[in-house]
């Protein structure tokens, strides 16, 4: 059996710019990075205190980069639809800021960040569009996480005052 460390690393990073996968799914990648992210945040935050889903962020912004633009080199594209680990960045900057504010989550806080992000990545109003014009992988990410600010900023806003 031939092993080849470089090419076990490519495949690595591509499993994780991925989402190990669901950004190669044929309708609709983004929303199955979406829910694939919000799967993990909501796994994660019922077995790990609110510091460690902090830190976790925190060390997926960094990994998004290298990965994107892993991504748009390998598979030849400025900005793959297949590359989803900004989906996962983008809707855990929703989640993340209304869950420690708040001090908790529920149903229709993940109901209301998922389709809120959605809507806003899909959309794109500005000023998210021209967060695309970016270069690279800051381009490729940015987007997602002002859609992720945006909603964040909504939902706290109707929390606050209901």
């Amino acid at each position: 059996m031939n092993f080849s460390l470089p090419v076990a690393f490519r495949y690595l990073k591509l499993c994780l710019a991925t989402l190990f996968g669901l950004g190669f799914l044929p309708v609709a990648p983004g929303t199955w990075g979406s829910l694939g992210a919000l799967a993990l945040f909501f796994l994660f935050e019922h077995f790990f205190a609110h510091f460690v889903l902090i830190i976790l962020f925190v060390l997926f912004l960094f990994i998004s980069f290298p990965l994107s633009a892993f991504g748009a080199q390998y598979l030849d594209d400025p900005d793959p639809g297949a590359v989803v680990i900004d989906e996962l960045i983008g809707l855990w900057f929703v989640l993340l800021p209304i869950l420690l504010i708040f001090d908790g989550l529920s149903l229709i806080d993940y109901t209301a960040g998922f389709a809120l992000f959605r809507f806003f990545d899909v959309l794109k109003p500005p000023p998210i569009k021209q967060t695309q014009r970016l270069p690279g992988a800051f381009g490729i990410v940015a987007d997602d996480l002002a859609a992720g600010l945006i909603s964040a900023i909504l939902i706290a806003a109707v929390k606050y005052h209901l």
